[in-house]
């Protein structure tokens, strides 16, 4: 099992990601013919949007490609963090109702990870 590092602070250096996966997933929309898959595109957009504006209060500047950070580290430890929250979500609310909407977020963010890297 691999050790969870911190990384270093990010450098603006590459490409801006949240654009660049932002045309992604608007190229997607143009293509997608079920109009539940287009409104999760649109909500998964938006998301990005929110959360590249947090990072560029919190770091000073949007996510880069070469930003001097381990990209599959980060991930591996946001996905680690999103499994504790589902389990979070199920402990303190068996019932749970309105995970649905969340759930199909998730399942169109796969959709959209799967197409990056096709």
């Amino acid at each position: 099992m691999k050790k969870s590092v911190p990384e270093p602070p990010p450098v603006p250096k590459g490409e801006i990601v949240p654009d660049k996966l932002i045309s992604i997933i608007e190229k997607m929309d143009r293509f997608c013919v079920n109009p539940e898959v287009s409104t999760e595109l649109v909500k998964l957009i938006e998301l990005v949007k929110e959360r590249s504006a947090f990072g560029i209060e919190k770091y000073g500047q949007p996510l880069y490609s070469e930003d001097g950070r381990n990209g599959i580290e980060d991930a591996r430890q946001e996905l680690g963090d999103l499994l504790q929250y589902a389990c979070k979500i199920k402990m303190s609310n068996p019932e749970a109702k309105d995970i649905v909407e969340f759930l199909k977020l998730v399942k169109t963010a796969l959709v959209v990870i799967n197409y990056i890297f096709m």
